[in-house]
């Protein structure tokens, strides 16, 4: 060998070989070295483990916040949003069932009880308007529904 410092590190290693209890010592120090490094990379994987699962829970349980959020939202926009349309339906029709018996009462027009009752349960705007325009020329209340 060339270089001495090489030499003698090669010697010294032929002689720790040679003596039992220092290689006894080096092969323990060996496994030491190799148990921690196992130790250390189970230890990572444990904790990539850990915090995935974390993260995944914690991603899970936010979006199943913000869907339910998003989702009461929607319906409640949708509930209101009915509400309205059926509101304003219902205030139409009562609006043509008010109009309809003012004008039966300006034109003089008696209205039984049954007829009154027929007015005031009808539900469908087409059919209302067809009896005020009938109303505005009927002389009697079994011209209106015929």
């Amino acid at each position: 060998m060339s270089d001495p410092a090489i030499g003698k590190a090669h010697s010294l290693l032929e002689r720790l070989s040679a003596d039992p209890v220092s290689r006894q010592l080096a092969e323990m120090r060996e496994k030491a070295a190799v148990c921690y490094q196992l130790d250390l990379t189970a230890a990572r994987q444990e904790g990539r483990a850990e915090g995935e699962a974390e993260g995944e829970a914690r991603g899970r349980a936010e979006g199943e916040a913000r869907g339910r959020a998003e989702g009461e939202a929607r319906g409640r926009a949708e509930g209101e949003a009915r509400g309205r349309v059926e509101g304003e339906a219902r205030g139409e029709v009562a609006g043509k069932v008010s109009a309809l018996l003012v004008l039966l009462a300006a034109r003089g027009i008696a209205l039984g009880v049954d007829a009154e009752a027929r007015i005031r349960g009808s539900r469908a705007p087409a059919e209302l308007d067809v009896w005020i325009r009938r109303a505005a020329t009927v002389s009697s209340i079994g011209e209106l529904f015929g």
